[in-house]
């Protein structure tokens, strides 16, 4: 799981908060640090989260603060896709 995020962005610690519930491994990826790699993807909002397969298979993505049924959803259908 790979978040795009920003240290300035508001919206972007409460997505970083709902995602460290699924207790699934996350890499956050900020701006501030990391932004050629934001470039060189073509992101152009934070917050990104990106829910990627072992295959690379994108599984979900969302820009902001997810629900709480969609977060769980993508996480389970991350969580079946590296198990395969």
């Amino acid at each position: 799981i790979v978040m795009f995020t920003s240290t300035d962005c508001a919206t972007c610690k409460d997505a970083l908060a709902a995602v460290k519930t699924l207790d699934i491994p996350l890499r956050e990826v900020t701006w501030e640090l990391e932004g050629t790699m934001l470039e060189e993807l073509q992101v152009t909002a934070v917050p990104l989260t990106v829910f990627v397969g072992g295959d690379a298979e994108l599984i979900d993505q969302f820009v902001g603060v997810p629900k709480r049924r969609r977060l769980s959803r993508a996480a389970a259908a991350w969580r079946r896709a590296v198990a395969a």
